[in-house]
């Protein structure tokens, strides 16, 4: 199941909505679009997590990239309810970059 992106906004914030399996062979599509859409005006960066079904080290880099192509005081938060996928990113220690919550409720005036 290739990955899709959706992009929008949310609470004043740009949103990234990724489905699907973001894996080794299937993260460039998502990464050139991910990066074309930057709007650095926007205070944060929220990405909805939740109906991503898979996620490898490939996957996980997709965003270390992102943090690169942002200014650093910005905030990036990540929207994972999924336990297994929420574990990787504690173990890979990203949760130290990342906003980690599990629904998108929690990122409304965290931004700034």
């Amino acid at each position: 199941m290739n990955p899709t992106i959706k992009i929008n906004q949310f609470d004043g914030n740009q949103l990234f909505v990724i489905e699907g399996k973001l894996s080794y062979g299937r993260t460039q599509s998502i990464k050139e679009v991910l990066i074309e859409a930057i709007d650095h005006e926007s205070p944060a960066y929220v990405f909805d997590l939740t109906e991503l079904k898979a996620i490898d080290s490939t996957g996980m880099g997709l965003f270390v990239t992102f943090l690169k192509y942002i200014e650093n005081e910005k905030q990036v938060h990540l929207i994972i309810q999924k336990g297994f996928i929420k574990e990787l990113f504690h173990i890979a220690k990203l949760d130290q970059l990342f906003i980690i919550s599990e629904n998108i409720e929690d990122c409304k005036g965290e931004s700034g």
